[in-house]
This record gives C-alpha cells, structure tokens and sequence, in this order.
C-alpha cells in the first residue's frame, strides 16, 4: 500500500478526532478532557499498513462514542446543521476505497 496514502489517511482521522473533541467537549462542557484524550491519541506514531490504520479508525470510533455518551441528550439542537452533521457522521462507517490499479 502506497506510504504516502496511508499518512494523508492517518493525517485526516487525526483532524477529524481533533474537531470531534472540540465539538463534543463543548457541548458536555469537558472541552479539557476532551481534547486531553484527543491529543493522546494524535501522538501516536502514523500505521505502517492499511491494516493498522484501519485498527486507528476503530480507537477513534470507539473515543468518538465514549466523548458522545457523555454529552447532553440530544434534544438540544445545534444552531449550525452543518455542525450537527459532522458530529452525528464521525467517524465515518466505511473506510476510504482503495484500487491497486486501473481497469
């Protein structure tokens, strides 16, 4: 697997954890914590396989849903529907495609 995509890969999730904990830290008012964890996980070294980066995704999923259940219900709607989106699409439920070559 192409090196360079894997890091672009592990490079986006970074940010998307990054953004998620932001959000979802503010609304359960434990921004800190939230971006403590965040940064914790962001530190790691980038995977060396597509395997290990799918592994990635799995942790940041899992935090995500920790970070989730400890903010407010759900009734309180956000004043931008974009944020609300990107809260309820993250982490993403299929992994990007990949095609060793062309047809």
């Amino acid at each position: 697997m192409n090196e360079n995509f894997i890091n672009s890969q592990w490079n986006e999730l970074r940010e998307r954890v990054r953004t998620s904990a932001q959000r979802l830290g503010e609304r359960a008012q434990q921004p800190d914590a939230f971006e403590n964890q965040a940064e914790k996980f962001c530190e790691q070294p980038a995977p060396d396989s597509y395997g290990g980066f799918l592994e990635r995704v799995n942790e940041a999923a899992q935090l995500a849903a920790i970070w989730r259940d400890h903010s407010p219900s759900r009734q309180s709607t956000h004043q931008n529907p974009i944020d609300e989106a990107l809260d309820e699409t993250f982490p993403a439920s299929d992994p990007p495609s990949w095609n060793p070559g062309t047809l």
